[in-house]
């Protein structure tokens, strides 16, 4: 059995100083995307042009 897991037997706890944060209150799913997306291309995690988002791609 996972001990310590965050929603089932360890509180969750926010970080002091996140990498991110995306307010889903004030964006769209798309700017949402567009953010996180932008965030990990500065990290090098891999490259993606977030601009070339458009909402038909979502459906």
């Amino acid at each position: 059995m996972i001990t310590n897991y965050t929603g089932i037997d360890a509180p969750y706890e926010e970080p002091e100083k996140p990498d991110l944060i995306i307010d889903t209150e004030k964006s769209d799913v798309i700017d949402s995307v567009k953010g996180i997306i932008e965030f990990l291309n500065k990290r090098n995690f891999f490259r993606y042009n977030s601009e070339s988002l458009e909402k038909s791609q979502w459906g």
